[in-house]
């Protein structure tokens, strides 16, 4: 799983990855950065 820590870009094994769970908002300076690079994260409310 590729994650964001400490202002750098990481490989996490996926059992870490999903062994936390924290909800992003919409908001998030990083989800608007990844939506206006077209990226796509899922469905969004």
């Amino acid at each position: 799983m590729v994650a964001w820590n400490n202002r750098r870009v990481v490989d996490v094994p996926i059992d870490k990855g999903i062994k936390t769970y924290r909800n992003v908002k919409r908001s998030d300076p990083l989800v608007e950065t990844a939506l206006s690079l077209g990226t796509y994260i899922g469905d969004i409310e």
